[in-house]
């Protein structure tokens, strides 16, 4: 199915980096610098792709704040994952958690151990991955490690795992409507926001996005991956690259793994974020803009997501 066109506001249209300086509450007049802490799994952060064709595992990606999403070629879709259509073969991303043991990885998926994952490097520069589910038999498969995609004190603070704590939107009918500034939003649930757009506008959205939408966290690797973790249990995952515009903020380009079901015709692949000083010292707002269609007229939306 179809995303509705408010998940793709979050992550879609890039907005103008100065949406994030321009309300009077952003004013920060504080200008220290906030020392971000090091996540708590920065030093086993990895990413590997698995070589060859037949595994059942395609790729694995430990996070820097102890995240992992594993790529498997799967017949049966879980709780938690996404389906993914890659020719003759479907894959699922599954997203949970690690802790890591000497070169062995634990997984667990909604709580409850998933296996483990021990990696040896061969000095080669490539590496053996034992995978042991415990539900089912070992498959060790020959991966490469993935390069980071820059270093610098933009991706320090960005890679790691992101909790939103508000969420604020701004709506105006195209081309001459009154600019509606929402509340703030606790968290970020696109219910809410749905539901404050079709009450306050003629903005109808006719689609079920909305319900279970609501965001968990959101986490970023130096390996270029990023993932969407709602708290009904769906993700959405993909890669991004970044241009530095100073060390506190960037305009992001991203790609997702499953255009057919994490796509629509309403988003661009582009967000911006900003890292706070001042009162909101410590915050990392994404901000995204974009034009939707609601029957005959066209709406211009601004969201942006604060997270902590």
């Amino acid at each position: 199915m179809k995303l509705n066109k408010f998940f793709y506001v979050m992550l879609a249209v890039a907005l103008p980096l100065g949406f994030a300086a321009c309300s009077s509450d952003d004013d920060d007049e504080d200008s220290t610098p906030y020392e971000y802490p090091v996540p708590t799994q920065k030093a086993n952060a990895a990413s590997f792709k698995v070589k060859g064709e037949g595994v059942t595992t395609r790729s694995v990606v430990f996070t820097e704040s102890g995240n992992v999403v594993l790529e498997r070629l799967v017949f049966n879709v879980g709780a938690k994952a996404t389906r993914a259509d890659k020719g003759s073969e479907s894959y699922d991303y599954l997203v949970g958690t690690y802790t890591k043991e000497g070169n062995t990885y634990t997984i667990f998926i909604n709580g409850k151990e998933w296996g483990t994952i021990t990696v040896t490097d061969k000095g080669d520069g490539t590496f053996t991955l034992l995978i042991q589910e415990k539900s089912g038999e070992p498959e060790a498969v020959s991966a490469e490690k993935e390069q980071e995609i820059g270093k610098s004190s933009f991706l320090d603070k960005l890679c790691r795992t992101w909790k939103p704590i508000s969420t604020r939107v701004k709506l105006k009918k195209l081309p001459n409507g009154t600019q509606l500034t929402s509340p703030l939003f606790q968290a970020c649930d696109f219910e809410s926001i749905k539901q404050w757009a079709q009450t306050e506008s003629d903005c109808k959205i006719s689609d079920e996005f909305g319900k279970d939408y609501n965001v968990k966290d959101i986490f970023f690797t130096k390996t270029g991956k990023f993932c969407i973790d709602f708290t009904s249990g769906k993700n959405y995952y993909g890669t991004y690259s970044c241009k530095e515009v100073s060390e506190l903020e960037g305009q992001l380009d991203y790609n997702w793994a499953d255009i057919e079901t994490m796509g629509c015709s309403y988003e661009n692949g582009k967000a911006t974020v900003a890292f706070k000083t001042g009162e909101y010292k410590g915050q990392c707002w994404l901000n995204l803009a974009a034009d939707i269609k609601s029957g005959q007229d066209t709406y211009h939306v601004e969201v942006s997501v604060h997270l902590q």
